[in-house]
């Protein structure tokens, strides 16, 4: 075994130092962090979108710059009506489609 190993698994406090290898080992344990988030794969109107896995349509909607505009939102083909956006989580593998409405003559 390499001194250094030996040495890191006796416990020789926080961090070690390995002269052979110059490698600083931190043996402190990584505190879970509350606000981590996993990223998902889903697709927005046909393309490839990474989100958090916690996302919602409405905050979708918000994050692409279409909040407050006149849309229509697909999931999987069955239209989600407005009122129920921001409780409608997203999973991965989702099909989302957005449509905008524009008006014109």
């Amino acid at each position: 075994m390499a001194p250094c190993l030996a040495a890191a698994i006796a416990g020789s406090g926080p961090h070690l130092y390995c002269q052979a290898r110059a490698i600083v080992y931190d043996r402190r344990p990584v505190p879970a962090r509350p606000d981590a988030f996993l990223i998902m794969q889903i697709k927005v109107n046909g393309q490839p979108y990474e989100a958090e896995d916690s996302l919602t349509a409405a905050a979708l909607v918000e994050r692409l710059g279409y909040a407050g505009r006149r849309l229509a939102l697909e999931i999987n083909r069955e239209i989600v009506p407005r009122s129920r956006w921001s409780q409608t989580p997203l999973q991965a593998d989702d099909e989302v489609e957005l449509v905008h409405a524009i008006g014109g003559g």
